[in-house]
């Protein structure tokens, strides 16, 4: 259940996924696109094309409609923004250690910050003189993908179970033959 715009592929209910905290990062991951941007990852104007959208299609990276975003923060909320939940940020610590490293890497300290403030419009952000600043500055933010990996730091709160178990078929085929036979024998 939630509004249908922020809806990530595992709450549309047509997919075989548990709904958990990483739904709440791919809604995060529409935020950051509508206030980056100032429009939704997908426009379609009945309910299920966008459920349709959501599901199979690629939203247009924010970069595309903001050339001031920087490529790296594009990908980052991509990342968010993944249909497979295992694809996306699997903690808000990860995302965080990289939203921070992002910040120290496009921007030195001392020179200028970005803000979107509530008289700014939304997509056009504003560039704030840092104390002791000339205001000459200006945010390093490159113009071409930059070798910037995401996801170091991310690491999941839960242990993750997997659908299969890998090299262990004689140990699977003894327990299936040994419930198989308590099945049968009571």
């Amino acid at each position: 259940q939630g509004t249908l715009p922020f809806l990530s592929c595992e709450q549309t209910g047509r997919v075989n996924k548990q709904i958990d905290y990483r739904t709440d990062l791919y809604s995060l991951g529409v935020v950051f696109y509508h206030l980056l941007t100032g429009r939704l990852p997908f426009d379609e104007p009945e309910t299920m094309a966008f459920i349709h959208a959501i599901l199979a299609k690629q939203p247009i990276q924010p970069h595309i409609f903001n050339p001031e975003i920087p490529p790296i923060l594009s990908k980052l909320i991509m990342k968010l923004l993944e249909k497979n939940v295992e694809d996306r940020y699997q903690s808000a610590f990860g995302l965080k250690a990289d939203l921070q490293r992002l910040q120290q890497f496009l921007y030195s300290s001392d020179v200028t910050s970005r803000i979107t403030s509530p008289n700014h419009r939304i997509g056009s952000p504003q560039r704030i003189r840092s104390p002791g600043s000339t205001g000459r500055g200006s945010p390093k933010i490159p113009r071409h993908e930059i070798d910037f990996t995401l996801a170091l730091h991310d690491v999941s709160p839960r242990i993750s179970r997997l659908n299969c178990l890998y090299g262990r078929e004689d140990e699977v085929h003894l327990l299936t033959h040994t419930f198989d036979d308590m099945l049968r024998t009571g």
